[in-house]
């Protein structure tokens, strides 16, 4: 779990499919309209993917490389009422 300031973001890593589900407050943010991009720094090499809404409060991607304990993700929001919300994760050892 990632507490982005009033937004929470939880990940479910699902092989190389990653759902982040989307919270404030406990109650669930609505994903509809949403895009995003995600990032994967692993040292100095940057990896994007796309994130696209799922149903509910979910957005997903493909990760664009397996991840690997101290990689670094950046997952970056816009939804579907314009506001942009941005969480962060280091992946355990």
């Amino acid at each position: 779990m990632n507490e982005g300031g009033e937004t929470s973001f939880e990940l479910v890593v699902q092989q190389r499919k990653l759902v982040f589900y989307l919270e404030d407050h406990g109650e669930a943010i609505a994903t509809a309209g949403a895009t995003g991009t995600l990032s994967v720094e692993r040292g100095t090499a940057k990896h994007v993917a796309p994130l696209k809404a799922r149903a509910g409060n979910q957005i997903e991607a493909l990760a664009p490389i397996k991840l690997a304990a101290g990689d670094r993700l950046m997952a970056k929001v816009t939804l579907g009422n314009g506001s942009i919300v941005v969480g962060r994760f280091v992946i355990a050892k």
